[in-house]
């Protein structure tokens, strides 16, 4: 049994040191994906080690000024092999021993001002990597969310998303910095190392088997650390999908009068952040002071040595002087793989959630094919056709469906009879089995999904808008600038050039976050605007006039029948009002296609689309 503790700490060690290893090869790893020059690193790191040189010939520069002051004579200065040359070209009677002494601790203040410059030199070189790094891992993450399909953000929480780009991101990026400490403490304990040497190799060795030993030790504090820090990250990422949440519903919470209790709610969840933050905060300044007593004990034993076993001799006085501070400087030396440990443990969380943003794995990316779509010349036809959002939940079943070109098509049904999901996989939201929809008889999927956007206009029923300018919002995704007339005659046909010409900047009028500041039917006219800008061969309408008084609604539906001449329409809707006009009606229940003709022959069949017409009394 005694056996057995030393067993598990072995193996205990073994983990640390390759979650140590992992850790750093990680982050090496991430450093093509952050653009890190190498170069840019590595001159740093240089800069660190000259740095070094710096400071090595400083130490031995102290050592004679230590030697002088307590010799009381400095005309040792000019037998230095650096001093020898330049104290030659000085005049006889200023070859004295306090100008000899002038002459060492200019040089000792301009050796440090060199190894300062260089280190901070090294530390902004780093500094402008980080910075570098941060954008280009943002970009880079940013960049992947545009990629994932809409299957992906409708499971996952847009604070969480939020907090992975804006914070993670920083956190990976600044341990770069704790590499290039690292090289910069180990350049210096090598430094130091070999100076100890040089003043006392016994007492050296010495050092350096009682040191690592109390490093240790050190280390068992920081046991628990990347579990305090993995917690800590996920109250942070909660934390900040709350807020997003509850800001974003700001309707509701007013509607519902929810004030006090998103109050209490966002109280505890801020303070388990806040706990989570102090409990990490606690730990990891506790790792310094565990790390200076038992350095300080480390310090002391040697110290007992010297005085116990070497003779005190005036000619060892400076030297040992020098061999102690040096002892003191090798300090953050010894803990510094101790410390980088900490640093990257604090970021391995934030790694492994960046490391999942990167895998394309549950991310539902629909990629495009290499065709170009050049516009539909028959039709678009949809082929035995099923889809899931998940293994529990099939929405439509064996869809077998065709659209003729530059007809009007409704799609009809009650709520989730996939109706929606229809349209989306048309505009590529979702991925489709191979063969399932085909335009002009060729697979969807075989065309870029570029040049199938370029054909495709769609004006849903949640209208979305940037918290920006009309213009902007209606020339979004546009090509180049559009001229005023184009931006009149389409807010003139969607009926809402009135409504501009009403705003105080007209055009250039913020319209707040998703279009706050215009009530419901305003935002969708703006949505047909920016639809008819578009121009497209293909225009799906989702519910399109649901937010409409039956005035506006009169108006825009002969903006709408304008709009649609010979384009390929596909019109979603409830009010079944809006679809008389319609070439062929599509009716879905619960998935399947029960129904499809014009709009009277379906009414004279007095099936699934008459008992609709009848529940909605328009007659």
């Amino acid at each position: 049994m005694s056996e057995e503790p030393s067993h598990e700490a072995e193996i205990q060690d073994k983990k640390d040191r390759s979650g140590l290893f992992a850790n750093v090869r990680q982050l090496l790893a991430f450093m093509k994906v952050m653009k890190v020059s190498r170069r840019s690193l590595f001159f740093s790191i240089i800069l660190s080690f000259v740095a070094t040189l710096f400071n090595i010939a400083t130490l031995r520069l102290f050592m004679a000024l230590l030697k002088g002051m307590i010799s009381r004579d400095f005309e040792f200065v000019e037998k230095m092999r650096f001093f020898s040359g330049i104290v030659k070209q000085f005049p006889e009677e200023l070859k004295t021993s306090n100008a000899l002494f002038g002459v060492l601790i200019t040089a000792i203040f301009l050796f440090t001002l060199a190894k300062s410059t260089l280190q901070y030199a090294s530390a902004l070189s780093v500094g402008v990597q980080v910075k570098k790094a941060t954008r280009s891992l943002r970009e880079t993450i940013f960049d992947r969310y545009l990629t994932f399909g809409k299957l992906y953000y409708d499971r996952v929480n847009l604070g969480r998303l939020n907090t992975v780009l804006t914070k993670f991101a920083h956190a990976i990026s600044s341990q770069l910095n704790s590499l290039q400490r690292l090289a910069s403490q180990v350049f210096s304990l090598a430094a130091y190392f070999g100076i100890m040497l040089f003043i006392s190799w016994p007492l050296t060795l010495l050092t350096f088997s009682i040191f690592p030993l109390f490093v240790f030790l050190s280390r068992k504090a920081a046991a628990q650390f990347k579990g305090v820090s993995k917690r800590h990250a996920e109250s942070e990422t909660h934390l900040d999908e709350r807020i997003l949440s509850v800001l974003s519903m700001i309707p509701l919470v007013k509607a519902h009068g929810t004030e006090e209790t998103e109050k209490r709610i966002f109280r505890e969840v801020s303070e388990a952040e806040a706990a989570a933050s102090f409990q990490l905060d606690k730990r990891e300044k506790l790792i310094h002071p565990i790390q200076e007593v038992n350095m300080m004990i480390a310090f002391l034993i040697l110290a007992s040595v010297v005085t116990v076993l070497i003779p005190a001799e005036k000619g060892h006085i400076a030297s040992y002087l020098v061999f102690f501070y040096l002892v003191r400087l090798s300090l953050p030396g010894f803990t510094a793989i101790s410390q980088l440990r900490i640093a990257l443990n604090h970021s391995s969380a934030r790694i492994e959630k960046i490391g999942e943003i990167l895998s394309d794995e549950k991310k539902f990316i629909v990629t495009g094919g290499d065709a170009e779509f050049e516009g539909l010349k028959r039709s678009i036809e949809f082929k035995h056709l099923d889809f899931c959002y998940d293994e529990k939940r099939q929405v439509l079943y064996d869809i077998s469906l065709v659209l003729e070109k530059g007809k009007m098509t409704a799609v009809v049904g009650p709520t989730g009879a996939g109706k929606t999901t229809l349209a989306h996989l048309l505009l590529r939201f979702y991925d489709c089995e191979p063969g399932k929809i085909l335009l002009d008889g060729k697979d969807i999927r075989n065309f870029s999904l570029k040049s199938l956007t370029r054909h495709f206009s769609y004006v849903s029923q949640d209208a979305f808008f940037f918290n920006d300018t009309v213009k902007m919002n209606m020339t979004y995704g546009l090509a180049g600038p559009v001229p005023e007339e184009k931006l009149i005659d389409a807010a003139k046909k969607a009926r809402i050039y009135g409504l501009i010409m009403a705003l105080p900047d007209q055009f250039e009028t913020k319209i707040g976050d998703r279009g706050v500041q215009l009530s419901g039917g305003e935002k969708q006219r703006l949505s047909i605007a920016r639809a008819l800008l578009r121009d497209t061969d293909i225009l799906i309408l989702d519910e399109a006039t649901s937010a409409l008084d039956s005035k506006t609604e009169k108006l825009i539906q002969e903006a709408i029948q304008e709009a649609i001449r010979g384009k390929t329409t596909i019109v979603i809707a409830h009010r079944f009002s809006t679809i008389r006009h319609a070439d062929k009606i599509v009716v879905l229940d619960r998935g399947q296609l029960v129904e499809e003709g014009a709009f009277e022959a379906l009414l004279a069949e007095k099936g699934k689309f008459y008992e609709y017409w009848n529940e909605q009394k328009f007659f």
